[in-house]
């Protein structure tokens, strides 16, 4: 990584100082003091969510995100410190877009593990396959599809969830693990020919 030479630190210094004058200036008038913050950071922001995302539309799905909940607070947020909170938010944020694709992949990995490689009738028949993990999920107490479709469809961790439905981790670990249980034993007793 190159560093920045002095005389590019004393100009990006002095645009980041010129840049929060000129909003503070504006603050009186909160939707320009806004205009002013988005133009200012808003392409700083995208680049920052995209070293960790490295994906062009989710960068601006987080940075959006997070100049939407910087609307919402503005009137409180510290001009002297926007910049920071900026930087704080969009990586927050990219952390959660990250976290909750990781989850959605593990659902997509288990469902390719719940039906055999050695029956390429399985392969062959995946729509029909999808639709009967489908109706199993269906069939599964309402909690407990509740709290799988959360954690594996809507990509929420285990303490939002258990948030959500006021009840522990372990409750939410539990009603996954009955989730999964349900599914092995369906494709186990299919597979059998029972």
């Amino acid at each position: 990584m190159t560093s920045l030479s002095n005389a590019n630190l004393s100009t990006l210094s002095f645009f980041t100082t010129f840049a929060t004058k000129k909003i503070a200036l504006s603050k009186t008038n909160s939707i320009s003091a806004f205009e002013n913050v988005y133009k200012t950071y808003y392409i700083r922001m995208y680049h920052y969510a995209y070293g960790f995302i490295n994906d062009m539309d989710a960068s601006k799905d987080v940075v959006s995100d997070v100049f939407s909940k910087l609307w919402k607070d503005f009137s409180d947020i510290d001009l002297d410190k926007v910049s920071s909170y900026l930087y704080v938010c969009v990586r927050n944020e990219s952390m959660n877009y990250l976290r909750k694709q990781k989850g959605m992949a593990k659902y997509v990995e288990y469902c390719k593990s719940a039906f055999s490689e050695e029956d390429e009738n399985y392969w062959q028949n995946m729509d029909d396959r999808l639709t009967e993990i489908g109706t199993i999920i269906d069939t599964m107490p309402s909690k407990t599809k509740f709290v799988l479709e959360q954690c594996y469809m809507n990509g929420h961790t285990y303490k939002e969830v258990a948030e959500m439905m006021d009840i522990t981790t372990n409750g939410v670990k539990k009603h996954i693990t009955k989730a999964f249980s349900l599914l092995r034993s369906h494709f186990k007793d299919k597979k059998e020919g029972t």
